[in-house]
């Protein structure tokens, strides 16, 4: 216990060492920073959107290439009036005039208010200095700021479990000191007990007579000792006694035994025999005796040989008891003779094998065998090219494998990276990070409270953000390592709730300036939202059966080819 005791205490010292220097901030406060990061970065990207629609030119664009084509149809109402037709000239002069209304007010609303831009200078500004970032600071430092956070937030819970680990064992010290307390005192008495039991011995080992040398162990053994030396004596004087018995019973036996002979007429009652003789005549007695009973023994083994043969049938032991053995004689040559019949047929049977077998080499050495083994070197042979074809289709997939490993290796952490920071935009901060866990590497997330949760736990809506978010991530590494191919998307708005959905028009925005983004959809509310929230920055496609309209941007961009478009 005392052992144990001190290496719990020198565990609990060791562990003590192990303990950070410096005590993390709170996880409150971390988790606060965390969110503010993510709104930062939501707020900075709207703050740019807005700032991008208002700056342009494109209003009076959009206003003159609206309005004319009203007037124009107006114009033409009034020329079908003036000519005669004046239900056309009525539908075409009231359909401009709606037409220029709806498209005007749909203007100035997409126009984003000074207002909200104040409002986001302010949230942006605030968040910045609690930060402790710089105004309006690059994507990259809010990113750095972010993963400094969540690195904080992982050492905050190594602390806390350090923490409680420490605990946990000084608490379990305590109690185990607390236990072995009266065990000590057990031990004081157990040991003056034995000091005790010590001197007792030594007067008593004086006091028998025993060597001074004699220990409590030893003199058990010498006592042992000493009592089987009595019963060993015990045990020869009882031998004697034995011996004396039987030397009475002898001399009894010898009386009998000659009484017998006498009896028997085998010795004369002048001159008794002496003790060999009467062995030796009733040995030969006894072997008289075994021959008999042996005669006897054979006479009923022949006679169970017989019952068993014929039965216990009374027909076939009055046949045997007629003792005809010509007839028996005559009926054994008959077995005989059908015996050599069956060894006959036994022997053409083995001829027709023996025929049979040479039939089959003369079959084998025949010119079909050779054609057979020919067509089996030929599916051989191709079983080889197959095996070859396999090995380099094999070593082809593992060089595959092995770059398909070396370029996740080495990129994917910046895509997960910029998949996180555009999924916690999505989700409004309500996930904070993708991993990759368990040993095919499936991806989670991780909450803005730490858990992490699998694709299979999340709503598909949810999982559908996730991925989208992976695959623009990976599509933003590939054009920054290689060319920006157009992004085409096929309603990937349907299963998103609105204002993720709004949150995901505003990072294809921002993805639009330096990549081609091609969504179709047939939805109108999710036109309407684009333009809601990208403003001119959208390119409307319609397609209506065969007659194809195209509304293009008002504002002019620097790289005409990479417009996003809506269907």
């Amino acid at each position: 216990a005392r052992d144990e005791l001190r290496q719990r205490e020198q565990d609990l010292a060791e562990f003590q060492r192990t303990m950070p220097t410096e005590e993390p901030p709170p996880e409150h406060e971390l988790r606060a920073h965390t969110r503010l990061c993510a709104q930062l970065r939501a707020d900075l990207s709207d703050l740019r959107v807005a700032r991008a629609a208002r700056r342009g030119s494109g209003g009076l664009t959009l206003t003159l290439a609206t309005v004319i084509p009203a007037l124009f149809i107006v114009a033409l109402g009034v020329w079908r009036l003036v000519s005669g037709d004046p239900l056309l000239g009525t539908l075409l002069i009231a359909a401009g005039t709606v037409g220029g209304i709806v498209v005007a007010t749909q203007w100035t609303r997409t126009a984003p208010a000074p207002s909200a831009c104040r409002d986001l200078e302010q949230r942006v500004a605030a968040a910045c200095e609690r930060l402790s970032l710089p105004a309006e600071p690059p994507t990259h430092e809010v990113e750095q700021r972010d993963a400094a956070l969540r690195d904080a937030l992982a050492r905050r819970a190594e602390y806390d479990r350090l923490a409680t680990e420490l605990h946990l064992r000084a608490e379990r010290l305590r109690i185990r000191r607390e236990e072995t307390a009266p065990l000590h005192e057990t031990y004081r008495q157990a040991a003056d007990a034995a000091a005790r039991a010590a001197a007792a011995w030594t007067e008593h080992r004086a006091a028998a007579g025993l060597p001074e040398q004699l220990s409590p162990a030893g003199a058990l053994d010498f006592l042992r000792a000493a009592e089987a030396a009595r019963d060993k004596l015990a045990a020869v004087a009882e031998a004697h006694g034995q011996l004396s018995a039987l030397e009475s019973a002898r001399r009894v036996w010898e009386q009998q035994a000659t009484s017998a002979l006498q009896q028997a007429g085998q010795v004369s009652t002048a001159a008794p025999p002496s003790g060999e003789q009467l062995l030796a005549r009733v040995s030969a007695l006894h072997e008289a005796l075994e021959r008999r009973q042996e005669a006897l023994r054979r006479v009923a083994a022949a006679r169970a040989v017989v019952e068993g043969r014929l039965g216990r049938d009374s027909a076939a032991q009055a046949e045997l008891a007629t003792g005809r053995l010509s007839e028996w004689q005559a009926r054994a040559d008959h077995l005989a003779t059908s015996l050599g019949e069956a060894d006959q047929q036994l022997a053409a049977a083995a001829k027709r094998c023996r025929d049979a077998e040479t039939a089959r080499r003369h079959i084998e050495a025949s010119a079909d065998v050779p054609a057979a083994a020919a067509a089996v070197q030929a599916v051989t042979q191709d079983l080889r090219t197959l095996a070859h074809s396999w090995r380099a289709l094999t070593l082809a997939g593992a060089l595959v494998s092995r770059t398909l490993a070396s370029f996740t290796e080495h990129h994917q952490p910046r895509v997960l990276a910029r998949a996180s920071s555009l999924f916690a935009h999505v989700t409004q901060g309500r996930y904070m990070r993708i991993v990759q866990e368990g040993l095919h590497q499936q991806l989670a997330v991780v909450d803005d409270h730490g858990a992490r949760k699998t694709t299979a736990q999340l709503s598909r809506g949810t999982a559908e953000q996730l991925y989208l978010c992976v695959r623009l991530a990976l599509a933003e590494e590939f054009g920054a390592r290689a060319a920006r191919l157009p992004l085409v998307m096929d309603e990937v708005l349907v299963n998103f709730d609105p204002q993720r959905a709004r949150a995901l028009c505003r990072v294809l925005g921002t993805l639009a300036p330096d990549q081609q983004v091609l969504l179709f959809t047939c939805h109108p509310g999710t036109r309407d939202m684009l333009r809601e929230e990208l403003g001119d920055a959208v390119a409307c496609v319609e397609l209506a059966g065969r007659d194809v309209s195209f509304e293009p941007a008002s504002q002019p961009s620097p790289h005409p080819k990479r417009k996003g478009a809506v269907r």
